[in-house]
């Protein structure tokens, strides 16, 4: 019996195919072809995409802000359906992730921030094979109100 490893190095996925043959089988090259043939065409692999650019933050308010980033060099060879965004204030070592719905675009508000409180966004694009590596974090930011006021600087 002898054994035919077929690797894939650009996905996550090895094939193991053993063939057994008898020592007088002229047909075991031909066999050996076809098998390769029809792992490739019914078995099309992919991986998790790459990382997403870093993400800039565009408006930033007392409770909320927005942040945009560019979707990764490489999609892993399939379909990026989600993006995971995730903040941390710039103290906390654990990131948190700020929504647990299906983000397609590449701009995203976040909310529920706390009023003086910095804070840093991290973005990882996901596809079928799952979440790929987190974007370098963005610069940090403070959640105020736009141009420096405080909401009680209005008050009389």
């Amino acid at each position: 019996m002898k054994k035919l490893q077929l690797k894939n190095h650009n996905t996550l996925m090895c094939f193991k195919v053993q063939i057994c043959y008898s020592q007088k089988s002229f047909l075991l090259p031909f066999v050996i072809k076809i098998v390769i043939y029809f792992l490739h065409a019914f078995f099309v692999c992919t991986d998790v995409p790459g990382p997403p650019s870093k993400p800039t933050i565009k408006d930033v308010q007392a409770t909320q802000m927005t942040i945009k980033w560019t979707p990764p060099e490489s999609d892993g060879g399939a379909r990026i359906t989600n993006y995971i965004v995730e903040r941390k204030d710039t103290f906390a070592t654990r990131w948190i992730r700020v929504t647990r719905d299906t983000i397609s675009e590449t701009t995203f508000t976040v909310g529920d921030l706390m009023e003086g409180t910095e804070y840093v966004f991290r973005v990882l694009a996901e596809n079928k094979a799952g979440p790929g590596p987190a974007s370098p974090p963005s610069d940090s930011k403070v959640a105020k109100p736009p141009y420096g006021k405080n909401f009680t600087d209005n008050v009389a």
